[in-house]
Protein backbone atom coordinates (compact mmCIF):
# COMPACT_ATOMS: atom_id res chain seq x y z
CA UNK A 1 0.00 0.00 0.00
CA UNK A 2 2.88 2.33 0.77
CA UNK A 3 4.27 1.91 -2.75
CA UNK A 4 0.92 2.82 -4.27
CA UNK A 5 0.67 5.98 -2.16
CA UNK A 6 4.18 7.09 -3.14
CA UNK A 7 3.48 6.35 -6.80
CA UNK A 8 0.18 8.27 -6.62
CA UNK A 9 1.95 11.20 -4.91
CA UNK A 10 4.69 11.32 -7.62
CA UNK A 11 2.10 11.14 -10.41
CA UNK A 12 0.17 14.00 -8.85
CA UNK A 13 3.30 16.17 -8.66
CA UNK A 14 4.31 15.37 -12.24
CA UNK A 15 0.75 15.92 -13.46
CA UNK A 16 0.50 19.25 -11.65
CA UNK A 17 3.79 20.44 -13.20
CA UNK A 18 2.80 19.22 -16.65
CA UNK A 19 -0.60 20.90 -16.52
CA UNK A 20 0.73 24.16 -15.07
CA UNK A 21 3.08 24.79 -18.01
CA UNK A 22 2.02 27.61 -20.34
CA UNK A 23 0.96 26.64 -23.85
CA UNK A 24 3.80 26.55 -26.39
CA UNK A 25 2.45 29.55 -28.31
CA UNK A 26 2.82 31.75 -25.20
CA UNK A 27 6.44 30.76 -24.63
CA UNK A 28 7.75 31.96 -28.01
CA UNK A 29 10.82 34.09 -27.34
CA UNK A 30 10.47 37.67 -28.50
CA UNK A 31 13.53 38.79 -30.42
CA UNK A 32 14.88 42.30 -29.88
CA UNK A 33 14.17 44.90 -32.54
CA UNK A 34 16.97 45.22 -35.07
CA UNK A 35 17.29 47.39 -38.15
CA UNK A 36 18.54 46.74 -41.68
CA UNK A 37 19.17 50.28 -42.96
CA UNK A 38 21.16 53.26 -41.80
CA UNK A 39 21.79 56.84 -42.90
CA UNK A 40 24.98 58.44 -41.64
CA UNK A 41 26.49 61.92 -41.63
CA UNK A 42 29.92 62.84 -40.39
CA UNK A 43 33.17 64.67 -40.67
CA UNK A 44 36.03 63.56 -42.90
CA UNK A 45 39.62 64.35 -41.87
CA UNK A 46 42.23 63.96 -44.66
CA UNK A 47 45.52 62.36 -43.58
CA UNK A 48 49.03 62.23 -45.02
CA UNK A 49 49.66 64.04 -48.31
CA UNK A 50 45.92 64.45 -48.78
CA UNK A 51 45.76 66.21 -45.40
CA UNK A 52 48.39 68.76 -46.47
CA UNK A 53 46.38 69.76 -49.55
CA UNK A 54 42.76 69.54 -48.36
CA UNK A 55 40.69 70.60 -45.36
CA UNK A 56 38.29 68.63 -43.20
CA UNK A 57 35.02 67.96 -44.97
CA UNK A 58 31.65 66.26 -44.73
CA UNK A 59 30.49 62.78 -45.60
CA UNK A 60 27.02 61.31 -46.11
CA UNK A 61 26.22 57.65 -46.72
CA UNK A 62 23.56 54.95 -46.72
CA UNK A 63 24.24 51.44 -45.37
CA UNK A 64 22.24 48.22 -45.68
CA UNK A 65 22.82 45.01 -43.71
CA UNK A 66 20.16 42.40 -43.02
CA UNK A 67 18.90 43.05 -39.43
CA UNK A 68 22.35 43.95 -38.10
CA UNK A 69 21.94 47.44 -36.60
CA UNK A 70 20.64 48.68 -33.25
CA UNK A 71 21.64 48.41 -29.61
CA UNK A 72 19.31 45.40 -29.23
CA UNK A 73 20.41 43.70 -32.45
CA UNK A 74 21.14 40.03 -31.89
CA UNK A 75 22.49 38.94 -35.25
CA UNK A 76 21.95 35.28 -35.99
CA UNK A 77 25.46 35.16 -37.50
CA UNK A 78 28.60 37.05 -36.48
CA UNK A 79 29.39 37.92 -40.11
CA UNK A 80 26.96 39.16 -42.73
CA UNK A 81 26.81 40.98 -46.05
CA UNK A 82 26.70 44.79 -46.10
CA UNK A 83 26.29 47.44 -48.79
CA UNK A 84 27.28 51.11 -48.51
CA UNK A 85 26.97 54.06 -50.90
CA UNK A 86 27.70 57.69 -50.28
CA UNK A 87 29.56 60.87 -51.02
CA UNK A 88 32.09 63.13 -49.37
CA UNK A 89 33.56 66.56 -49.96
CA UNK A 90 36.86 68.03 -48.79
CA UNK A 91 37.76 71.64 -49.55
CA UNK A 92 41.14 72.57 -51.01
CA UNK A 93 43.89 74.50 -49.24
CA UNK A 94 46.55 76.95 -50.38
CA UNK A 95 50.13 75.69 -50.20
CA UNK A 96 53.47 77.10 -51.31
CA UNK A 97 54.82 75.07 -54.24
CA UNK A 98 58.18 75.93 -55.84
CA UNK A 99 58.06 79.40 -54.27
CA UNK A 100 54.55 80.19 -55.49
CA UNK A 101 51.22 79.97 -53.72
CA UNK A 102 49.13 77.15 -55.21
CA UNK A 103 45.41 76.71 -54.49
CA UNK A 104 44.14 73.14 -54.46
CA UNK A 105 40.53 72.69 -55.52
CA UNK A 106 37.85 70.90 -53.59
CA UNK A 107 37.58 67.12 -53.97
CA UNK A 108 34.13 65.52 -54.34
CA UNK A 109 34.02 61.71 -54.03
CA UNK A 110 31.13 59.34 -54.77
CA UNK A 111 31.44 55.67 -53.76
CA UNK A 112 29.59 52.37 -53.69
CA UNK A 113 30.93 49.40 -51.76
CA UNK A 114 30.03 45.94 -50.58
CA UNK A 115 31.66 43.78 -47.97
CA UNK A 116 31.54 42.10 -44.59
CA UNK A 117 29.55 43.23 -41.57
CA UNK A 118 30.67 41.91 -38.14
CA UNK A 119 28.62 42.02 -34.92
CA UNK A 120 30.96 41.06 -32.02
CA UNK A 121 28.54 42.46 -29.37
CA UNK A 122 24.93 43.62 -29.18
CA UNK A 123 25.65 47.34 -29.44
CA UNK A 124 28.73 47.11 -31.69
CA UNK A 125 28.96 46.70 -35.44
CA UNK A 126 32.09 46.75 -37.61
CA UNK A 127 32.03 46.87 -41.42
CA UNK A 128 34.84 46.32 -43.95
CA UNK A 129 33.77 47.36 -47.45
CA UNK A 130 35.41 47.77 -50.88
CA UNK A 131 34.19 49.02 -54.24
CA UNK A 132 34.38 51.61 -57.01
CA UNK A 133 35.02 55.29 -56.33
CA UNK A 134 34.56 58.29 -58.62
CA UNK A 135 36.58 61.45 -57.83
CA UNK A 136 35.55 64.87 -59.16
CA UNK A 137 38.46 67.30 -58.91
CA UNK A 138 38.70 70.68 -60.72
CA UNK A 139 36.50 69.58 -63.61
CA UNK A 140 38.23 66.19 -64.02
CA UNK A 141 36.54 62.87 -63.37
CA UNK A 142 38.63 59.90 -62.27
CA UNK A 143 37.53 56.38 -61.34
CA UNK A 144 39.33 54.33 -58.73
CA UNK A 145 38.91 51.82 -55.94
CA UNK A 146 38.09 52.47 -52.30
CA UNK A 147 38.26 50.52 -49.06
CA UNK A 148 36.32 51.57 -45.98
CA UNK A 149 36.41 50.39 -42.36
CA UNK A 150 33.59 51.63 -40.06
CA UNK A 151 32.81 51.06 -36.37
CA UNK A 152 29.27 51.71 -35.15
CA UNK A 153 28.61 51.80 -31.41
CA UNK A 154 24.91 52.20 -30.63
CA UNK A 155 24.31 54.72 -27.84
CA UNK A 156 20.53 54.36 -28.11
CA UNK A 157 18.00 52.09 -29.78
CA UNK A 158 18.82 53.30 -33.29
CA UNK A 159 21.58 55.94 -33.09
CA UNK A 160 25.27 55.06 -33.25
CA UNK A 161 28.52 57.00 -33.16
CA UNK A 162 31.84 55.76 -34.40
CA UNK A 163 35.08 56.30 -36.25
CA UNK A 164 36.05 55.06 -39.68
CA UNK A 165 38.97 54.92 -42.07
CA UNK A 166 38.82 55.49 -45.84
CA UNK A 167 41.39 54.56 -48.46
CA UNK A 168 40.81 55.84 -52.01
CA UNK A 169 42.93 55.45 -55.12
CA UNK A 170 43.16 58.03 -57.86
CA UNK A 171 45.34 57.90 -60.97
CA UNK A 172 48.51 60.01 -61.02
CA UNK A 173 48.31 60.87 -57.30
CA UNK A 174 49.10 59.32 -53.96
CA UNK A 175 46.40 57.33 -52.18
CA UNK A 176 43.78 59.46 -50.44
CA UNK A 177 43.58 58.46 -46.76
CA UNK A 178 41.00 60.01 -44.49
CA UNK A 179 39.66 59.41 -41.02
CA UNK A 180 35.93 59.71 -40.45
CA UNK A 181 33.77 60.31 -37.41
CA UNK A 182 30.07 59.82 -38.09
CA UNK A 183 26.65 59.42 -36.54
CA UNK A 184 24.32 56.77 -37.96
CA UNK A 185 20.54 56.61 -37.69
CA UNK A 186 19.27 53.03 -38.14
CA UNK A 187 15.78 52.28 -39.38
Amino acid sequence: MKNHNILLFVLCLVGKEALSQAPRSDTVRKTPKSFSNGIAAGLSFPMGTYGRTHTAGITLDYTHGSHRYGNDAMADRLFGFAFNAGLSYNGGESAPTAGYEFNYGGNFIVHAAAGVDYNPAMALNVALLAGPVVNFYEGNVDAGVGITLFWNYFISKNISLGPGLNYRTQSKTDALWSGVFRALYAF
